[in-house]
């Protein structure tokens, strides 16, 4: 809705690295306050710069508000770009979604993550990693051993776009 832009960092965020995985620790009420920032002052562009985000909690992306990733494509979780490590909603296949998009909302150059998730034969059940609404687009959202993806049927999701949706 605006071209203004938000910085998780500047709220608290602190993304790590491989070099200091060890370090990480939740940002999920830091992405959201700077989320909310945007949407108190009518929209904008919440980035995220490239590193690894710890995610104990849920996040919204209210209406005419973008949550964009330092990448612009997608890519699994090592390297570059910017990538949410989920560790909420394990066991409750029906929850909150990690990501829960208002309408006119957009996401683009994310990795989703899930790093406790076991293996083929032993899925831990998480909620969708993103549920649109109505006029959302997702660019370029790479999931890496989700349960569950998009979920763009359970809200009236007319007029959305979807490009660049990878994962496994």
């Amino acid at each position: 809705a605006r071209q203004q832009l938000f910085v998780v960092t500047d709220y608290g965020a602190k993304p790590v690295s491989y070099d200091n995985y060890a370090q990480m620790q939740d940002c999920s009420q830091a992405v959201q306050q700077a989320l909310n920032a945007a949407r108190q002052a009518g929209g904008g562009i919440v980035y995220l710069p490239s590193g690894r985000y710890r995610m104990d909690g849920n996040i919204t992306i209210p209406a005419g508000v973008e949550l964009k990733g330092s990448s612009d494509l997608t890519t699994i979780p090592r390297g570059q770009g910017a990538i949410f490590e989920i560790y909420v909603g394990e066991g409750s296949a029906d929850g909150t979604p990690f990501i829960t998009m208002e309408k006119n909302s957009g996401l683009r150059g994310i990795t989703i993550d899930y790093p406790v998730q076991d293996t083929p034969l032993n899925v831990r059940q998480f909620p969708y990693s993103v549920r649109g609404n109505e006029g959302v687009y997702i660019v370029n959202l790479g999931l890496r051993t989700a349960c569950r993806g998009v979920d763009l049927f359970t809200n009236d999701c007319s007029n959305h776009y979807v490009d660049g949706l990878t994962g496994h």
